[in-house]
């Protein structure tokens, strides 16, 4: 999913004035923000220990005014510990062995649609926390540089 703030002009300007420098650490606070609204969203959705495997990965551009995010189960340090929550999320197909008597299904599991439910549900209030918090680091910023 990639979101864009829009309609920020004032803002927009006040970057400029702060230089890539400073845009680049507001882009990277706000996007982060935004990120772990969404964590939070499908941590509470998650079922029962799958809500350990969710994480953020934030990886570094090389454009400094481009900040990204990547939000989900075996992201980030939650890579690590990431078993069961890949196959509820996604599913697996149906799985056979052989028996004496021939072949026996051992089963499948089904997909679950927790996680696309639970970014539904939080992308307005990420999109709002992200606005909130951009102006608030515009602010951060004008202050420090003595403006």
């Amino acid at each position: 999913m990639t979101s864009t703030l829009s309609g920020q002009d004032k803002l927009q300007r006040m970057l400029k004035r702060l230089g890539t420098e400073a845009a680049g650490r507001i882009a990277r606070k706000t996007v982060i923000s935004g990120a772990r609204e969404i964590e939070r969203e499908i941590r509470d959705a998650a079922p029962g220990r799958v809500k350990q495997e969710v994480g953020v990965s934030t990886p570094r551009t090389n454009d400094p005014l481009v900040a990204e995010a990547k939000v989900g189960i075996g992201v980030g340090r939650a890579a690590r510990i990431a078993k069961v929550g890949i196959f509820l999320s996604l599913g697996t197909q149906e799985r056979f062995r052989r028996t004496e008597s021939g072949v026996a299904s051992t089963g499948a599991v089904d997909p679950q649609s927790f996680v696309s439910d639970a970014i539904a549900r939080a992308t307005p209030g990420a999109l709002a926390e992200m606005k909130r918090r951009m102006s608030e680091e515009v602010q951060r910023e004008i202050k420090a540089a003595g403006g």
